[in-house]
């Protein structure tokens, strides 16, 4: 396994591997920055939705919602969350042969960045939405 990039968890300290391509480098990066983002200490913890969050009284409906909540945790967790984020910021730093060139070197990560793609247009939806109503 080729070391990228790795944050300390009790410091500020972020240690990257500089001998990979530029697309990596950068993915490296915004992938460090997005853990300083999302997970720093005063961070917002991932939001469950509400159906897997409330409290059942149903003892086997209960049993599922927790299966649910943890697993969706694991699947979506901090580093699944970072390459999200990156991703979603790789859009607007990186050119568009950067964002080829790594998603050949990692075509598991295209789900992934489609979803990133449709978070980036959502924002620009919102952003331009707020500034109609605004005029």
């Amino acid at each position: 396994m080729l070391f990228c990039g790795c944050q300390h968890t009790d410091v500020p300290v972020t240690v990257i591997h500089l001998n990979q391509p530029q697309s990596e480098l950068i993915f490296t990066i915004l992938h460090e920055i997005g853990h300083w983002v999302l997970h720093s200490k005063y961070a917002c913890p991932l939001q469950m939705p509400w159906y897997v969050n409330r409290p059942y009284e149903n003892e086997t409906v209960a049993d599922i919602a927790y299966k649910a909540k943890r697993a969706l945790r694991q699947k979506y967790g901090k580093e699944w969350q970072a390459d999200l984020w990156a991703l979603i910021a790789f859009q607007m730093v990186g050119t568009k042969d950067d964002i080829k060139a790594f998603l050949i070197q990692h075509p598991e990560k295209i789900p992934l960045f489609l979803m990133a793609v449709a978070a980036l247009v959502i924002i620009r939806i919102g952003k331009f939405i707020r500034k109609l109503v605004h005029l």
